[in-house]
């Protein structure tokens, strides 16, 4: 960088040289100090000093100043007089003079002096993991948990209930479970049944695709079960129950005909539940017969009721009740015959 820092210098010296050739013999008179400057960015090495250093050597062994003399009268513009010989070498500049030169240029170089930023330096390699810490060690046992409270005594002092007695003298009493309803001397402690058994002596008849509820007007025996409207098997215990029923199906039509039969809880068809059976018509001028008889079991709770429902595409099928007959002597055959039974 000094050879860049000693040819901006010449150049500052230079215009140095000509301001004193025009003041010629003029001694230089040092003006009043200005006010300081703003301080500049500072730069990078080479230091101000380094500079004056290397600015005063080269002017000391470079530089030489007019000679003293006192400039005339300024008169009229003569014409162009031959080339005159070499004048005597000038003096050298005093250190005063070299100061406010190096003063000029540094005032209108500085800022060109800072080098650019270097470049940032690459990351550092990440260290090694340290080891593992020693476990540390164990912390003291806590202290005893309170004692338990356990059960003292348990009696039964009465026959609905027992007593359990507490180390710390609380009681707490048990009730014992109500036995289940019982036969009257029955003396086995079995529980009593839930059962109905009913059937139609009337012949029942239905609109053509129309779902029918089947009617059972004749309860013959029950217990806890009921027939509400004669339509509606009604239970009044909660169990599993085996309902079991058999169709007496009339066609009194000349062509053979499906009717459907199913199950509807609480009003609502019960799924899985429906079953067709083919009616064969009327021939030999009697009417066609088909018996439909089934059984399913169900879980119901106390309080709901289910009806058998039927239905047939054309109004000649019906359930009709069969007289007592002879040759041979025959019972009646009801239209409808239903049995349910708790398991």
């Amino acid at each position: 960088m000094e050879p860049e820092i000693i040819a901006s210098l010449v150049e500052a010296v230079a215009a140095l040289n000509r301001r004193v050739n025009d003041l010629g013999s003029f001694e230089l008179i040092a003006g009043p100090p200005g006010p300081p400057g703003a301080n500049g960015e500072p730069g990078p090495p080479p230091t101000d000093e380094a500079i004056r250093e290397a600015a005063t050597a080269w002017l000391s062994a470079n530089i030489t100043q007019p000679a003293d003399g006192r400039p005339g009268a300024e008169g009229p513009q003569g014409p162009q007089g031959d080339t005159g010989p070499q004048g005597p070498q000038g003096r050298p500049p005093t250190e005063r003079e070299i100061e406010l030169a190096v003063s000029i240029w540094m005032q209108a170089n500085r800022a060109g002096l800072r080098g650019t930023d270097g470049r940032s330096g690459d990351d550092g390699a990440n260290g090694r993991d340290g080891v593992d810490g020693r476990p540390g060690p164990v912390g003291p046992a806590g202290l005893t948990g309170a004692a338990g409270i356990g059960i003292a005594l348990v009696e039964q002092r009465d026959k609905d209930s027992f007593y359990i007695t507490l180390d710390d003298g609380r009681e707490f009493q048990i009730e014992l479970p109500k036995p289940a309803r019982k036969i009257i001397g029955g003396g086995g402690g079995r529980e009593l049944p839930a059962y109905i058994h009913a059937d139609s002596e009337l012949n029942q008849t239905a609109v053509a695709n129309i779902a029918t509820p089947m009617q059972f007007e004749h309860v013959i025996e029950s217990a806890d079960i009921t027939i509400v409207g004669n339509v509606q098997v009604t239970f009044s215990r909660s169990g599993l129950y085996n309902i079991q029923f058999s169709a007496q199906l009339i066609n009194k039509h000349n062509q053979d005909h499906n009717v459907s039969i199913w199950l509807a809880r609480g009003g609502t068809n019960e799924p899985d539940s429906c079953t067709d059976i083919t009616v064969p018509p009327k021939h030999a001028g009697d009417d066609g017969a088909a018996v439909a008889a089934w059984n399913l079991f169900y879980r119901v709770t106390a309080g709901e009721y289910f009806r058998l429902m039927w239905s047939t595409p054309n109004a000649q099928v019906s359930l009709e009740t069969l007289p007592t007959r002879s040759s041979p002597t025959r019972p009646r055959t009801p239209a409808v015959i239903l049995t349910v039974n708790r398991v």
